[in-house]
């Protein structure tokens, strides 16, 4: 009866086991799958420039336009992405300048979803990811020129 009671023992660790391994690897997968798309909203809202008429060398980012792609995006992912299905995304865009006017776009995604764990005391169900890219100044012979670098 006791080597029973051993073999139930293991074989509920072993159960939980390989049910939390699974629910990790999902877990991991969808990381992925938002840090891929925070760099694709980064990227792509980093590209809206908007001219400055008080400053014609100066870059601007169009701030509006940024964020209206980065929900776009998370919109369209949503519905595309099977490692999203049940999920709620949402795109959080931000334009900043430092102090010698470089103009950075930080998107965070944010992911709203039922429990990805089936064990009953592991309980997730938000994560997000953060990607930001920013412009850097790099002087030239020709007076100087703008080339974006990726995200950090």
């Amino acid at each position: 009866m006791k080597v029973f009671l051993v073999f139930l023992a293991f074989l509920a660790v072993n159960a939980s086991m390989l049910s939390f391994s699974g629910d990790l690897r999902r877990y991991a997968m969808l990381q992925i799958h938002l840090k891929a798309l925070a760099e694709d909203c980064a990227a792509g809202g980093a590209l809206f420039e908007a001219p400055d008429p008080s400053d014609p060398s100066a870059i601007r980012i169009n701030s509006a336009k940024a964020s209206a792609f980065a929900s776009e995006l998370a919109a369209a992912s949503a519905q595309s992405q099977p490692a999203f299905s049940g999920c709620a995304l949402s795109a959080d865009t931000q334009v900043s300048y430092d102090d010698r006017g470089r103009p950075e776009v930080t998107v965070r995604i944010s992911c709203d979803c039922p429990d990805l764990f089936r064990l009953p005391f592991i309980s997730v169900t938000h994560a997000e990811r953060t990607a930001a890219y920013r412009w850097e100044y790099v002087t030239e012979d020709d007076g100087g020129s703008y080339i974006g670098i990726g995200s950090y």
